[in-house]
Parts: C-alpha cells; structure tokens; sequence
C-alpha cells in the first residue's frame, strides 16, 4: 500500500481563470495571467506533502473519436485529453523543477462525447462550459504561434462535472509524455471521461494548423508500457 492523498486549497476552484490560448504548434495551450497562477493544490504520499500551483494546461487529441488519449482506462483510449500542469512550490526559487522526481504534479482528465440523442442542445454536456471560451477563440488560433487576448475560462465547471473528484482518481510515478520526457512527475488520472458535446472534438481536429501548415491532430504519444510502475487507486484504499 502506498497511500496518496490530493486537497485543492479554496482558492483553486474560485472565480474564472484568466490568461491567454496559445498555439505553440504542437498544441493548444492555455497559460494563465501571473495573478492566477496561484492556485494551489496539495499532494501527500508517504507522509510527504508538497504544493503545487498551476502553471499550464494544454490538451492532446486524435484525429477521431477513437485515440487521442496519452492514457488509457481499460484498455480504452479517448479522443481527447486535458493535462493540468503543477509545478512543484518548493523549487519556484531555484527554477529547476524537472530535474526533481517530485517536481510536477500533471492532473490528466479524459473527454468523450456525448451520444447524439443524449446532446439535443449543446449546452447539456457536462464538459462544455469549460471550452466556451477556447471556442468562441478557435478562429485566432488556427496559425501556429498565435495567442489569443486575455480570456476568462470558466475552470471550476470542469471539476463541477467530476464526481467525488480527490476520491476518484489514480497515481503513479512517471515522466513528461514530451521531450525531453524527465521523470519529473506526479501523476494524478481522472477515472471518470467528462462528457462534451461531439462539436466541441470536431472543431479542435479540423481547424487547427501545426508547423508544416496541416491540421493538427494526433498530437499525442501512445500509452507506454508500465516498466515495473505501480498505478494506485485512491478509490481501492481503505
């Protein structure tokens, strides 16, 4: 048994974030406004705890409903994936997080679509408010290298469509999915997909352009083996 526990401080789900869409080629990007990156959420394994505040989210998807996922839950992959980038507190002097096997904390959450005849209207997917504002800003995203102006996202509706959210959720030890792929990470996996609106996934793969001027899609590394890894499941602890 290796016990971990995750706590958001009150702060984290308070009000919209506020910062700008990138599209820094390979992806979509959300980096927030300094005064924003001070969401906070508390990690303890072991008896050790950390802090870690938002610095980044940013998304991999497939080119259908199929893939896009970097993890899988039963051998199933999903079409889109979210990952909430922490950097640990205790190296913001040094700069040097990811040479610390403790030094990020990545929330990752899937996203599958609703079915047709559940999504008359698009508002009724759980997941929808949080892409309200990356796609009214999808059109200033489509060249590589473009940002959006400050926009307000509306963060907490994501964790609103989460059950039991700090209870639902599993762990392992692992590395950044992109190079130089450190072994610098805490990850936290969702184990409940938030459902969205199928428009939602289409407009993200069919509007979005990469370095070599094509659609970007199937931005994501393949699920890896586990390589003697231990995934725990805070649902399965006592």
């Amino acid at each position: 048994m290796d016990p971990f526990k995750l706590r958001f401080k009150n702060e984290y789900l308070g009000g919209p974030l506020v910062g700008k869409f990138i599209n820094n080629a390979h992806t979509l990007q959300f980096n927030p406004s300094p005064d924003h990156m001070l969401r906070v959420v508390k990690f303890k394994k072991n008896g050790n705890e950390f802090r870690a505040r938002l610095a980044q989210f940013h998304f991999h998807w497939g080119d259908d409903n199929t893939k896009g996922s970097e993890h899988t839950y039963g051998g199933q992959a999903y079409p889109l994936e979210v990952h909430l980038v922490h950097l640990n507190m205790a190296y913001d002097m040094s700069k040097d997080h990811l040479t610390h096997g403790d030094g990020a904390l990545v929330i990752g959450i899937m996203f599958e679509p609703l079915e047709p005849d559940d999504d008359p209207c698009y508002s009724h997917a759980p997941g929808n408010k949080f892409f309200d504002s990356l796609m009214e800003k999808i059109p200033d995203l489509i060249e590589p290298l473009s940002e959006t102006c400050e926009v307000e996202v509306d963060y907490a509706s994501l964790f609103d469509a989460i059950p039991d959210l700090e209870n639902n959720v599993s762990h392992y030890k692992g590395s950044l999915t992109t190079p130089d792929c450190q072994e610098a990470v805490q990850w936290i996996n969702v184990l409940t997909p938030v459902k969205v609106s199928q428009r939602i996934l289409d407009r993200i793969r069919t509007k979005v352009k990469d370095n070599n001027d094509k659609i970007m899609v199937n931005n994501f590394r393949p699920p890896q083996p586990i390589n003697g890894r231990t995934v725990y499941k805070k649902n399965d602890m006592p």
